[in-house]
């Protein structure tokens, strides 16, 4: 049996399942309703994951947003729907933590999102491998059976040009929340200046998260 990727801390990915999936695609006896049980779990399993990967990245930018309203008004007072409130002034300061931190979590949800797909992979390659060869996707339909479509899977090794596709789309996601966490950080190095201590607390802190981050992604890619 295969070594198993790394789960995430809070995985939602069930590495027994995988145990499962693995010792059934090698058995000559697996029927077509275990096939369905498995494939309707993974499917199960990667809505979950798709929707954490997005309440993170909305709570990012819901962060950024935030601390841009607050970086724009230079009152000490801030009027929100006609409430005056004192200016949150630590908001600002954790703001880029907030944003980076959100990406570090989207980025441990990341592992579970590439071991469902390798999972879903080795199913289509042990158990359909003409389909597999041909690009053809077997999906769940609504009446429960298999539905099989003409659409090229990403696990491919020769479609090289949807794997470019897919890591450009990847890189250009993390640039975006390098780029929006390291300009929170130059404003508020602008606004209160190089020597105060929150300040290089807040940009070591954020960027510590993003270095983290960073190397889960990739850690997870080239498995």
């Amino acid at each position: 049996m295969t070594p198993r990727p790394a789960e995430s801390p809070e995985s939602e990915y069930n590495s027994t399942l995988e145990d499962r999936v693995e010792a059934f695609v090698e058995s000559p006896e697996a029927t077509d309703e275990l096939l369905r049980e498995y494939l309707t779990q993974l499917l199960s399993v990667w809505r979950t994951i798709v929707g954490r990967m997005g309440r993170n990245t909305f709570a990012a930018t819901a962060a950024a947003l935030l601390f841009e309203f607050l970086s724009l008004n230079t009152l000490n007072e801030i009027e929100l729907f006609g409430i005056k409130l004192a200016k949150p002034t630590a908001l600002q300061f954790g703001a880029p933590i907030l944003i980076s931190y959100c990406f570090l979590r989207f980025a441990t949800v990341y592992i579970d999102y590439e071991n469902c797909r390798r999972t879903y992979s080795r199913i289509v390659m042990k158990r359909f491998p003409i389909m597999y060869a041909n690009d053809l996707e077997v999906t769940i339909s609504p009446q429960g059976g298999l539905l099989l479509t003409n659409v090229p899977y990403h696990h491919l090794e020769k479609a090289w040009l949807l794997k470019f596709a897919e890591s450009v789309q990847n890189r250009l996601f993390d640039f975006a929340f390098a780029t929006v966490v390291l300009y929170e950080a130059a404003r508020l190095a602008l606004t209160y200046g190089w020597d105060n201590a929150f300040v290089w607390i807040s940009a070591a802190l954020s960027v510590l998260f993003l270095l983290v981050a960073y190397g889960i992604r990739f850690t997870a890619e080239l498995k």
